[in-house]
């Protein structure tokens, strides 16, 4: 391998006493403008809020979240009506989820040419209660990803196809 010519060499070292001045320069000067600003606010409590369900209380369901205009109830109609909102218990509410913070499974069956995120919208876009499923949809949080099944993934009762000794 070849030496670097003298000029090249001395172009390096140029450079790195360059960016060594304006390191030993700017750190401390940005320190002082941050300490400046005064003390950071402190992050939030972990802990849930006063008054938040605890495991054995009742959450409301998905189904009692929705807003309806005079005009989504002259839609239903006696036939359609839903029953009054259920409860569930935080255990059932993350049963549905792999982890907490996890997006919840889809608990209906998903056709795989169907996972284009126009097909999940017509029911989730608005939400609400759709006879097909004899259920609610909850609005989508996110109608902007198109891909739905990336993280929303069906529900299934499967077993393992090997066992495991994962202590």
């Amino acid at each position: 391998m070849n030496a670097p010519a003298p000029d090249a060499l001395r172009r390096r070292v140029v450079r790195i006493a360059v960016a060594i001045v304006v390191i030993a320069v700017g750190v401390p000067w940005a320190g002082a403008t941050l300490r400046s600003r005064g003390e950071p606010t402190p992050l939030a409590d972990p802990l849930p809020p006063e008054g938040a369900p605890t495991a054995g209380e009742a959450v409301r369901a998905e189904a009692g979240v929705f807003e309806m205009t005079v005009a989504d109830l002259a839609a239903l109609d006696a036939e359609t009506a839903p029953g009054p909102v259920r409860t569930r218990r935080l255990p059932a509410y993350y049963a549905r989820r792999a982890y907490p913070g996890a997006p919840p499974v889809v608990p209906h069956e998903v056709d795989r040419d169907e996972d284009r995120a126009p097909d999940c919208l017509a029911c989730h876009a608005r939400g609400g209660y759709v006879p097909a499923q004899r259920a609610y949809a909850p609005v989508s949080p996110h109608p902007e990803f198109e891909s739905c099944l990336q993280c929303h993934v069906p529900q299934r009762d499967v077993r393992p196809f090997a066992g495991n000794s994962f202590r």
